[in-house]
């Protein structure tokens, strides 16, 4: 399946397993979208990126990063992929993308805010 990685998943997390090569591929490939994009690719795209063509290949692979503690996945929800820990860089896109002004009554912004509480009550489940 691959050689393991040397990252390990943040102090306090669930699990202290490393990661396969295929499992930081993915977990890159969602860093970087996030960073980039301000959001988590789609399923397909994150197949496409590993050459993975089933779905649920690339399920498997999320779940295993949950598992070790590196995601939270809620696959009832479109790019339901949170980082449980993010680097520098996606902590500095975050930290800007909340600097910027919605009206409250904009599409995004009423997009945005569902998405906020959506994500609070999952966490308080």
């Amino acid at each position: 399946m691959g050689t393991a990685m040397e990252e390990h998943p943040p102090t306090g997390m669930i699990s202290s397993r490393r990661l396969t090569a295929r499992q930081g591929q993915l977990l890159q490939c969602i860093r970087e979208r996030v960073r980039d994009d301000g959001y988590p690719p789609t399923i397909r795209e994150m197949g496409d990126h590993m050459e993975i063509r089933s779905t649920n290949g690339v399920k498997d692979h999320l779940r295993a990063l949950e598992r070790k503690g590196y995601i939270k996945v809620m696959f009832q929800t479109a790019r339901g992929i949170r980082l449980l820990t993010l680097d520098g860089p996606c902590r500095a896109h975050m930290e800007e993308a909340q600097r910027i002004p919605l009206a409250p009554d904009s599409p995004r912004a009423v997009r945005l805010i569902a998405e906020a509480l959506h994500a609070r009550e999952s966490n308080e489940a």
